[in-house]
């Protein structure tokens, strides 16, 4: 395998660093609807629990089916990601979400809407890992963790839109006009993708940023199958750790903060539904922000496991406080504020799935952690569901915490599962 060196011009290396923000800022657009359409049923819940006239177990399933699809099609997202190249995959994902928001929109029973759902939850799915490769191929590896925690503030920007924001346009529009017009904006996100975006900058004539750097570049990438790529990838014990902690956050974060959140912090703090909003979206505030630092952070301090390791216990902390203490109104937004900055723990888990697998595999290696986060985000909430549907219309704290008494558990096996990690010193370990 032959290998040589490139040389590039200033000018090329500047239309790079130029151009690649706008590719980088219409992805994160999109990825902005991924995190809207999650959060947004939690929010909605009497609206479509009156719309449809379901119960709390429907309702749930309503919830679910977006996470349901969105699994599935995790493993499907990188293999498109690698096939078609990110600006294919996601502006077929767009297509696909616009399609399902407007499906949903129209929805005239519960078997439809729970389709529109579901066909929401399949195009949005394959937007986050082309994001992931769109970094390594239009941005320099140091500023991998500074683009990730970047992605999740795009990301939790469209889940606080899904709060307080969608209240008031609920109540000025309905729901389902509402969701019309989400539709509307997926297409033009589509048009956006089609126009402008670039999957590499050997797609416009630039050098890539292997070519800039100076490094060897190498004239046939070796490539690995699909097949081996997942055996190479489940035959990892730190793999399964990882998907351990993963899966354990994710399905309490979406738990809270898409489906039963809001009526939680109602039951909790006896409050109206706008001010449980607003407690849901400075708990996303509090990702956004601290998430944007927590992969600087930990790349500074060459640091994986003590960082995961103190937000884990952070995240356990604040759900037992939840649960089992009396928390004064006084600390009710700061309290939500602690919670979100303990799910910051969720960022470094995808930083971990790349730095423990063949570099060649980092796709795949995220989408697979993946797969079995959001198949936790699917179960969880329908778990909750059939619990609250014992109780009947008017559920206190006390039935709450009944039916979300084994969140602890799951999350005290995270911070044990963050124990036995491998220190990585922000490098890539795999041998």
């Amino acid at each position: 395998m032959s290998e040589k060196s490139v040389a590039v011009s200033a000018e090329s290396v500047k239309k790079v660093e130029n151009y690649r923000w706008v590719v980088y800022g219409i992805l994160a657009l999109c990825y902005f609807f991924v995190f809207f359409h999650r959060m947004a049923a939690g929010v909605m819940r009497s609206d479509l629990q009156k719309a449809f006239d379901i119960g709390p177990a429907e309702f749930s399933v309503l919830a679910a089916c977006y996470f349901y699809t969105y699994t599935l099609m995790q493993l499907p997202a990188g293999i498109l990601a690698d096939a078609l190249g990110a600006k294919k995959t996601v502006a077929g994902g767009m297509l696909v979400a616009a399609l399902g928001s407007l499906i949903f929109a129209f929805a005239p029973t519960i078997t439809v809407a729970y389709i529109g759902r579901a066909v929401v939850g399949a195009g949005v799915a394959v937007v986050f890992i082309p994001i992931l490769v769109i970094q390594t191929q239009w941005f320099y590896p140091r500023n991998f963790g500074m683009l990730t925690g970047l992605t999740g503030v795009f990301g939790n920007l469209g889940g606080i839109a899904a709060q307080t924001p969608l209240l008031f346009l609920l109540g000025a529009v309905g729901w389902r006009n509402s969701f019309i017009a989400v539709g509307i904006i997926s297409v033009l996100l589509f048009l956006l993708v089609i126009a402008f975006v670039k999957s590499s900058p050997r797609d416009m004539g630039l050098p890539t940023i292997a070519e800039i750097e100076g490094r060897e570049v190498k004239a046939a990438a070796t490539k690995i199958s699909i097949g081996k790529s997942l055996k190479t990838i489940a035959s990892n014990p730190l793999t399964w750790l990882t998907t351990v902690i993963i899966a354990g956050l994710m399905g309490a974060y979406i738990t809270f903060s898409s489906a039963w959140g809001v009526s939680l912090l109602k039951a909790k703090f006896n409050v109206d539904a706008a001010t449980a909003a607003n407690g849901n979206l400075v708990l996303l505030l509090a990702v956004a922000v601290v998430g944007t630092f927590v992969g600087s952070i930990s790349d500074k301090l060459r640091n994986r496991k003590g960082v995961m390791i103190a937000l884990t216990s952070i995240y356990l902390l604040t759900w037992i406080l939840f649960l089992y203490v009396d928390i004064p109104s006084s600390m009710y937004y700061p309290f939500m504020f602690l919670m979100g900055v303990g799910t910051c723990a969720l960022i470094l888990t995808w930083t971990l799935a790349k730095e423990y697998n063949d570099p060649r595999v980092a796709g795949m290696s995220t989408a697979f952690v993946n797969t079995f986060a959001f198949a936790a985000g699917a179960i969880f909430p329908v778990i909750i569901g059939k619990a609250m549907a014992k109780v009947g219309e008017n559920p206190t704290f006390a039935d709450y915490v009944s039916a979300f008494s084994w969140m602890p558990v799951v999350l005290g096996i995270t911070v044990v599962a963050s124990f036995l990690l491998k220190e990585t010193k922000a490098e890539n370990i795999y041998k």
